[in-house]
């Protein structure tokens, strides 16, 4: 199946997910059964479920030039949380498993960064989910006295979703989808750090062109921080 029918079929499975939530509000979202006072789209059930869920080490080098901070494996209840945050618009899930980290780890790693940038979206692909995930991922996480946003990077190229290509196809997707909104003074970033945020790492494919693209800054450390990363990562 190519990229394209895949992402089709996607959003087709998107449109009937909502379709049923409208007819059965009081469901559990994730595991469909009936949702009990004080519930709110997901059973506490299964949010034990995803408190059990196997943990990663939340420091690793990423490669040679950069650290991944990443806080639970891309499986499981995680997968089925992060879609309907991310996929089906489910904003208070997204929340939820922000809050819920925020409760189990230390951010003290926020302190080492002077700059902090939310993957963007095509603005054609923010109009079609009507918002930005790593936008509100960041907004629950970063205190804003302390870090600045980078503002100036854009999502140039329109491509299909991530989610629905193979290894070698995201990486063809995602080249040279990012660039400067405008010229910047490279004077102000020089021996800065910045943590890039996103809620997914895979093959590490977007981060990769974000860090091209911001590496002739002069950047002293480009990192990222997402929730989750596949298991084998």
């Amino acid at each position: 199946m190519s990229g394209k029918n895949r992402e089709r079929l996607y959003l087709a499975e998107r449109y009937f997910q909502s379709f049923l939530n409208f007819i059965f509000p009081s469901k559990c979202k994730i595991c469909g059964k009936t949702l009990r006072k004080n519930e709110v789209l997901v059973c506490k059930d299964c949010e034990e479920k995803l408190n059990f869920h196997r943990f990663r080490e939340v420091k690793r080098a990423l490669d040679s030039e950069s650290i991944l901070y990443s806080f639970l494996s891309f499986e499981d209840i995680v997968k089925d949380f992060i879609h309907l945050f991310k996929y089906y618009g489910y904003i208070p899930v997204g929340k939820r498993i922000v809050g819920f980290l925020k409760e189990k780890f230390s951010f003290d790693f926020l302190d080492d960064y002077q700059y902090y940038l939310p993957v963007p979206l095509h603005k054609k692909k923010l109009k079609e989910r009507g918002f930005n995930q790593s936008e509100l991922i960041s907004n629950w996480v970063v205190e804003k006295d302390k870090i600045e946003k980078f503002s100036f990077l854009e999502r140039k190229k329109y491509g299909i979703s991530q989610a629905s290509l193979s290894r070698n196809e995201r990486i063809k997707n995602i080249k040279g989808s990012f660039g400067l909104k405008r010229e910047v003074d490279n004077s102000i970033y020089k021996d800065k750090n910045i943590l890039i945020i996103d809620d997914i790492l895979t093959t590490g494919a977007t981060f990769i062109e974000i860090r091209k693209v911001l590496s002739p800054l002069g950047f002293q450390k480009i990192d990222i921080m997402t929730l989750s990363t596949p298991r084998e990562l």
